[in-house]
């Protein structure tokens, strides 16, 4: 692989061929890039940041931070103010892409792009699933290259994208950042077109349509960049797809496939639309702890949704990872750990065994010993919390029960002990559960 971006010329419809459909010129005019974007700035001014030359300007830009005017004056002499300007968005995205992206230090992209793309581990995840195509994988949208990433590492991928940075970025760090000892570098090329006008027939996709304006994040499908008309053309025409979506995406407004949910270290981070031969599952939880170990909840093809069971409240409160509700995996997630609801609506399970006594329920809980069960007043609480010899005090709520920031500093006390309090809604009455998590507590 040379790292040169190949750029479909506006006059060679030949270029290429079996990749894109026959165009017009109109057409190929209107939507290949020339090699300045406007926001990202000239490719050939990031291409020599990583030059020997640019790497020494890259780490004297890494010590300088946001609002150093006179480091930035500095920088200056070293040189453009357009260099000076890519360097430090370089040395920033470097910085917001620890703990997201594997060897990160090596990493080619802006902020923005770090923060659009896949974390490593999650599209390792997806990746899998791509494993063994006897075609390059279309990776379309490929952003600064998260996916392609985890794509390369499994076999071949071509990452498009309209901006001829980002598709130069995908490929520079699929080579930088891809695992100690693999070769994905030379199992990825990237190519710079609307991926609008790429030809789907038996192809394997990966597509992840643009879900940010103004630097939020959009949840309407009709908001996506390509738009909901080409994420079905994609799952109709393509041997097989992941569309990467916002995890507030509803599973009942897609194209009929799998909806996969992911969380990452507790926290909500995508959802995945899969199709065609892809699909394996009816619905799919699936949560990647901080060691970037996958664990998979699903609901088999053609199944039924499980009911969920209430059970009176235990000697334990277990507290799930929120992508289990999100893909709607409760009563599977119950039937599974031999657990019961407490209420409908509170979002705990309660039983009488420890989380990690149960089989299934371990990685996806944790667990709250209670310690009482009472009226949620905040005088009656705190009475009991000083008489137990209460410290620091964790509030927990949904629904609009109470104000945690406001009740923790309340309920508050000089005591040695550590609570978490749950303030629930059972229908028309509130209560507070007093509980510490299982560490805390003596067993």
């Amino acid at each position: 692989m040379t790292g040169r971006v190949p750029v479909l010329p506006q006059k060679s419809p030949g270029l290429c061929q079996g990749l894109f459909w026959e165009e017009t010129a109109a057409e190929r005019e209107r939507c290949l890039q020339c090699r300045v974007d406007l926001e990202l700035g000239q490719l050939e001014d990031w291409q020599w940041l990583i030059s020997d030359e640019g790497r020494a300007f890259v780490a004297r830009a890494g010590l300088v931070r946001e609002g150093d005017v006179s480091g930035i004056e500095k920088l200056r002499k070293w040189g453009s103010a357009e260099r000076v300007r890519v360097a430090l968005r370089l040395a920033e995205a470097r910085r917001r892409g620890v703990g997201r992206i594997t060897r990160a230090e090596g990493l080619v992209a802006d902020p923005a792009g770090v923060q659009m793309a896949s974390a490593t581990d999650v599209a390792r995840h997806k990746a899998a699933r791509f494993a063994g195509a006897d075609r390059p994988v279309l990776d379309l949208c490929c952003g600064i290259g998260g996916d392609a990433i985890g794509l390369a590492e499994v076999g071949s991928v071509e990452a498009v994208d309209h901006s001829a940075v980002r598709a130069w970025m995908a490929e520079e760090n699929v080579k930088r950042c891809s695992a100690p000892g693999e070769e994905a570098g030379d199992r990825a090329r990237s190519v710079v077109a609307d991926v609008q006008h790429v030809d789907l027939n038996d192809r394997f996709v990966h597509l992840d349509p643009q879900r940010r304006g103004e630097g939020r994040r959009k949840l309407r499908l009709e908001d996506l960049e390509p738009g909901l008309g080409f994420v079905r053309r994609v799952c109709d025409e393509a041997r097989g797809a992941a569309i990467k979506l916002g995890p507030g995406v509803d599973a009942e407004d897609l194209p009929a496939g799998e909806v996969e949910y992911i969380s990452r270290q507790g926290r909500m981070n995508q959802a995945v639309l899969w199709a065609g031969e892809l699909v394996r599952f009816g619905r799919c939880a699936t949560m990647i702890d901080g060691n970037g170990t996958a664990y998979s909840l699903v609901r088999e093809l053609e199944a039924q949704p499980a009911p969920i069971a209430v059970h009176e409240l235990g000697r334990f409160v277990h507290a799930l990872d929120p992508v289990i509700e999100r893909a709607g995996l409760l009563g599977e997630f119950g039937a599974h750990a031999g657990l019961g609801m407490l209420h409908p609506s509170v979002g705990l399970f309660t039983g009488d065994l420890v989380a990690c006594e149960l089989e299934g329920a371990s990685a996806w809980a944790t667990s709250y010993v209670v310690q009482a069960r009472m009226g949620w007043r905040v005088k009656r609480v705190r009475e009991w919390l000083r008489a137990n010899d209460g410290g620091i005090v964790e509030v927990k709520t949904r629904g609009g029960a109470c104000e945690p920031d406001r009740v923790q500093g309340e309920l508050r006390g000089s005591g040695d002990r550590g609570f978490v309090v749950f303030v629930l809604r059972f229908g028309q009455r509130i209560e507070a559960l007093v509980t510490q998590r299982v560490q805390m507590a003596d067993r």
